[in-house]
């Protein structure tokens, strides 16, 4: 599960349908940048789709 939603964070950062997480995290000429913006993405995506602050302390 976790593989498919790293590529769909992926194809949403680069903006290609194809683009997928393990070639990405391969790639040689990643920038800073490029490795900011998707960490940035996935919190993002962790925060509105992951389990609420209460269920995590139940």
């Amino acid at each position: 599960m976790a593989g498919h939603v790293l590529d769909r964070l992926i194809q949403a950062h680069t903006g290609s349908a194809t683009a997928r997480a393990t070639p990405w995290s391969e790639r040689q000429h990643r920038t800073h940048a490029d490795i900011t913006a998707l960490l940035s993405a996935g919190a993002r995506f962790a925060r509105t789709y992951g389990p609420s602050q209460g269920a995590a302390a139940a």
